[in-house]
């Protein structure tokens, strides 16, 4: 999936909605009302075609607000 089509099935998004949209993280975190999601091998960098090794969704009230690659 690139950078730009894994930010949109994700942001503004519930947490349901991003697992239904791009499968379940391989790690999550949580700080107060943060979550930080984190998926490895997932999305493709447009430039060099490789695959990013962790990408991050971070959640703020259950919403996915951010994405974070490369």
């Amino acid at each position: 999936m690139s950078r730009y089509d894994f930010r949109k099935a994700v942001v503004g998004k519930t947490k349901d909605q991003v697992e239904q949209a791009v499968g379940e993280p391989d790690k999550t975190s949580d700080l107060s009302d943060l979550s930080f999601w984190y998926y490895n091998n997932k999305v493709k960098d447009p430039t060099t075609g490789n695959m990013d090794e962790s990408v991050y969704i971070l959640f703020k009230n259950g919403i996915a607000e951010e994405v974070n690659t490369g």
